[in-house]
């Protein structure tokens, strides 16, 4: 059995043999006191001794790529060590109090093929998977063609087998209808992406409205063909992930990166940070409220001045999946975003302006958007311009308006989300709430696949809040929806 420090924290268990903390224990002296209540093993052990993937284990050892599979948590962080920022303690508009996550733990999603996937496309061995992932591979990546250590990140097999790996403990539900809260529109098709532990890649989850499947992943433009998982599988006694088994052979090949470059691609912000999935706070299932320690999520960094607050989906705010990330303070933060396929893109983000959320400086790259913006003018200032759809009968659907918003920088939110608990914003659709407003930060061209950096440098003491980032081709921007 486990030992814990003295404390008067309250322990809650699932019956998996998930820790859950409404006030956290850090000093545990080992995990026994989890695998007390189910043999549990790590992910990496449990695939070592499926009989079904043998190809693709082999490729994980002979990439060293398996031992990124085996930490569990973060020993180094103390939930006491930031106490402090709990004091006084602040209850959201939600009803939530804020806490601090008790843990930092890590996880892992590992997509594989089995042999007889392999077989079907001729792979037998260890061999004939090199040569399969060096036809993908080197043709997305020419210059790298020659690199034949298989621990090298730019190998091909590497690539490969690193391209099924994503750090983040997703059951099937947490691929995407964890996301579909009552807030979103249920005629409208949804996105998740994913970052594998493959550099400069993307991984797309679909939810199909009008088929009604979910989980198509990496769905062709072209063909509408997209690999799907192997229902029915999963397990249980891994305690840091899962790992599922799929019907296609999954590559970052060219037809993905042309699929990928030709699209809107929308990112949640709480998708862009694998520390709020590992550590159930992004759909956890109940509303909760949480003030982020300032090294705890990796792709953030932020000033001694600026606190961050994430708080998970609540029926009465008007955001897309219902969560947000929101920084307060005299803020000064900055967030790396998930990898953007080569080309040119508008960028902008999604936000909800009031009286409390300052005038701020935007940077994309490091490289000013613009003049400071004043985030706290109402969409209806003559500066932004909003009418809402429907209320100039000569623009019964907004269309010429949206055109003069542009002009401005500023766009409508979208139509597909709406708050469901009348609380501030009447049970409007983002489009037709006039306070909810995507800023447009301008066109970038983008000579490379990788991630990007969106800094954001408050003027004056505030609120601010970031609800989602789009990147969007401008060769699509004349056809583009209103979802």
């Amino acid at each position: 059995m486990a030992s814990f420090a003295s404390t008067q924290d309250t322990i809650y268990v699932m019956g998996s043999g998930q820790v859950l903390y409404r006030k956290a224990i850090t000093e545990i002296d080992s995990i026994t006191f989890e695998n007390s209540l189910i043999k549990r093993i790590s992910i990496a052990d449990k695939m070592s001794t499926d009989s079904r993937y043998t190809i693709f284990y082999q490729g994980l050892v002979a990439t060293g790529l398996v031992d990124s599979l085996k930490p569990d948590r973060d020993k180094k962080y103390n939930y006491y060590q930031y106490r402090s920022l709990l004091n006084p303690p602040f209850t959201q508009g939600s009803g939530s109090v804020d806490e601090l996550p008790g843990l930092r733990r890590f996880g892992f999603t590992v997509f594989m093929e089995s042999d007889s996937i392999f077989r079907l496309n001729s792979i037998t061995n260890l061999s004939g998977l090199k040569t399969y992932a060096a036809t993908v591979y080197n043709a997305v990546y020419p210059g790298d063609a020659g690199i034949t250590d298989l621990t090298n990140r730019r190998n091909s097999l590497n690539r490969f087998i690193a391209y099924h790996i994503i750090n983040k403990k997703l059951s099937q539900n947490k691929l995407i209808d964890a996301y579909d809260t009552d807030h979103m529109i249920k005629t409208v098709d949804m996105y998740e992406y994913l970052e594998p532990i493959c550099p400069n890649s993307l991984i797309e989850i679909k939810k199909e409205r009008s088929s009604g499947l979910t989980n198509l992943i990496n769905q062709s433009t072209d063909t509408g063909n997209a690999i799907h998982i192997i229902k029915n599988f999963d397990a249980p006694d891994i305690f840091n992930g899962f790992y599922y088994g799929i019907d296609k052979i999954m590559s970052f090949d060219l037809s993905v990166l042309k699929s990928l470059s030709a699209k809107r691609l929308r990112f949640d912000m709480a998708a862009l940070f694998p520390e709020l999935t590992n550590n159930n706070m992004r759909a956890s299932g109940k509303v909760q409220s949480w003030i982020i320690p300032k090294t705890y999520i990796k792709g953030i960094t932020s000033s001694e001045s600026t606190v961050v607050d994430y708080l998970n989906s609540f029926g009465g705010y008007l955001d897309y999946q219902g969560d947000e990330i929101f920084f307060k303070g005299v803020y000064d933060f900055s967030i790396v975003t998930l990898p953007i396929p080569a080309g040119t893109y508008e960028v902008r983000f999604g936000y909800t302006g009031t009286n409390g959320r300052g005038i701020a400086e935007v940077y994309v790259d490091s490289v000013s958007a613009g003049p400071p913006v004043d985030f706290r003018i109402n969409g209806s200032n003559p500066e932004i311009g909003y009418i809402k759809p429907g209320a100039d009968p000569t623009d019964p659907y907004g269309y010429e308006n949206d055109k003069m918003m542009r002009n401005h920088g500023y766009m409508k939110g979208p139509d597909s989300f709406r708050d469901f608990i009348n609380r501030w914003y009447g049970l409007n659709t983002a489009r037709n709430y006039e306070n909810y407003l995507r800023r447009i930060l301008g066109t970038y061209t983008f000579t490379t696949t990788g991630n990007h950096k969106i800094s954001i440098k408050g003027l004056m003491q505030g609120q601010f809040m970031i609800d989602f980032i789009e990147f969007v081709p401008v060769s699509t921007l004349e056809s583009e929806d209103i979802h």
